[in-house]
């Protein structure tokens, strides 16, 4: 299956429009026509919509097409393929998978960016996504056209075991590939029963998980690893999610299950591993402690009875400030984020929760001098100093 990308020459070098949204929607499209092509190519194809056919020179907009050769959509079907859980039928469902979630979120996010999508298709021979996105032009400004890179990036960190769940081919092989270049050693799966066995079979560092697998999924996946059931399996072993359909709420879903985060479809080599390196980082090195206790007695004059007494308060009200921070960014509030993650960062401090004060600041600071969409990039590390204080004051707290 080739994969290729067309920009017209008339493009132009820089624009601006939402770089998350935008991601997102040709992560789907990709992704869609993937799942629906056995062989022949899918093309993606960028350009300046059409002055006349449009009314871009008032309002600059970028044409994408996302084309396949495959099985296509009868032409009854065209206007209701951007509805929740379409699919052609029971058979594709069976066959290919999915919900048919995914073109609906793709609606839903050229809607957002004020743009426009449809579809055509011939049985048997393929598809073509068309989205007019709206941008504004930047004057004055050159981008340089990227390189073809010449030889193979060094690794980002030393050389990690990493279990990849994955029942695609073609996703699995690319993963791989990039994670192998890199110079980590992978196993791999095809779902979540066989993630579980090569578990209890070997140690590793990291899992990264599908969330749609057949007999065991992800999130059930990932529920299982944490309790501790299985003896053999590291419960607080990291896990990434890999998913085709990360939209809001999706984030506390892979979190509520267990997950360290989450990595969009199609794979973006130097996301992924720049996320492994985050989440193994120091995983088998020396670390100061979730909780700081020798700080606490000094402070406190050796009070345990107030230090308890303040942890207990922390677990009641830690978890609700949290749902808080996360709605506050889910709806791009950014005054409302720094100021729930500096009360955090407080409430850290007072309980001795260094690790957790140190990225709620690096957090609050980053919300301050550059919003939302930075901040995200911390968003994973902050969890984890979050979930492992947390479970150090609730094991403290039970003795």
């Amino acid at each position: 299956l080739l994969l290729r990308s067309h920009f017209a020459p008339e493009t132009p070098d820089l624009v601006t429009t939402d770089p998350t949204r935008l991601q997102q929607l040709l992560s789907n499209l990709v992704s869609n026509a993937i799942k629906f092509t056995e062989k022949g190519s899918i093309d993606i194809h960028i350009g300046p919509e059409d002055s006349e056919s449009s009314d871009s020179k008032c309002h600059p907009a970028l044409h994408i097409a996302v084309s396949d050769t495959g099985i296509g959509i009868p032409e009854e079907h065209l206007e209701h393929m951007f509805a929740s859980f379409s699919q052609l039928d029971g058979s594709v469902t069976r066959r290919y998978g999915g919900t048919g979630l995914g073109l609906a979120i793709c609606r839903e996010l050229v809607t957002l960016m004020n743009g426009r999508i449809w579809t055509e298709s011939v049985v048997d021979a393929g598809s073509t996504f068309h989205c007019i996105i709206p941008v504004a032009l930047e004057q004055g400004r050159a981008m340089e056209k990227p390189q073809k890179a010449t030889s193979l990036p060094q690794p980002l960190n030393s050389p990690r075991n990493i279990l990849l769940a994955e029942d695609n081919f073609v996703n699995q092989r690319l993963a791989a590939k990039i994670l192998e270049q890199a110079g980590h050693r992978v196993r791999l799966a095809n779902n979540g029963a066989e993630a579980l066995l090569a578990l209890e079979r070997e140690d590793c560092d990291l899992v990264l998980l599908d969330v749609q697998m057949p007999e065991l999924d992800g999130l059930e996946t990932t529920r299982i690893i944490r309790d501790g059931s299985i003896e053999g399996i590291d419960p607080n072993i990291p896990i990434i999610a890999l998913t085709a359909h990360a939209m809001q709420g999706d984030a506390q879903r892979f979190l509520d299950a267990g997950m360290n985060g989450y990595l969009a479809k199609p794979i973006d080599r130097q996301e992924l591993l720049n996320t492994i390196a985050n989440m193994t980082a120091g995983r088998h090195e020396q670390t100061q402690p979730s909780i700081d206790m020798d700080e606490l007695l000094n402070r406190l004059d050796n009070n345990r009875q107030i230090i308890y007494e303040t942890w207990k308060v922390f677990s009641e009200n830690a978890p609700e400030l949290l749902q808080k921070i996360s709605t506050s960014f889910e709806t791009n509030d950014r005054e409302r984020a720094m100021q729930l993650v500096h009360s955090l960062k407080g409430a850290a401090a007072n309980i001795g929760a260094t690790r957790l004060q140190q990225v709620s600041a690096r957090l609050e600071q980053t919300l301050r001098e550059t919003g939302i969409e930075d901040g995200k990039s911390l968003w994973n590390d902050f969890i984890r100093e979050f979930e492992q204080a947390l479970a150090y004051l609730e094991k403290h707290l039970e003795e």
